[in-house]
């Protein structure tokens, strides 16, 4: 599993990053900014985790996280969290952990 980042998306890139990269999930930090990425992750069967405030449709997040997605600190912690089992995920298949390091 290789993370990458795109900061911003426009309808079509995650088509064209398909095209090229295998992703298996998608991490978003808000579920109501971007539907049409959702659309598409939906149409190419990409599962998406996403955090969903109370005034968004979650019907096209696979793993919802319910939390207010206006909360910059929130976001912060989130991705340190998300960031670091990633982390730990790939330092796993090496036979490693966060605490060997």
């Amino acid at each position: 599993m290789q993370p990458f980042l795109v900061k911003d998306w426009s309808s079509g890139t995650l088509t064209n990053i398909v095209a090229e990269h295998k992703i298996d999930i998608i991490f978003m930090l808000s579920a109501k900014t971007n539907n049409f990425i959702l659309q598409e992750a939906k149409k190419l069967s990409i599962p998406v985790v996403a955090v969903v405030d109370t005034d968004t449709n979650s019907n096209l997040v696979s793993f919802p996280i319910w939390l207010n997605d206006d909360s910059i600190d929130l976001h912060h912690d989130l991705t340190i969290f998300i960031s670091s089992i990633i982390l730990q995920a790939n330092l796993t298949n090496y036979g490693l952990s966060i605490l060997d390091q």
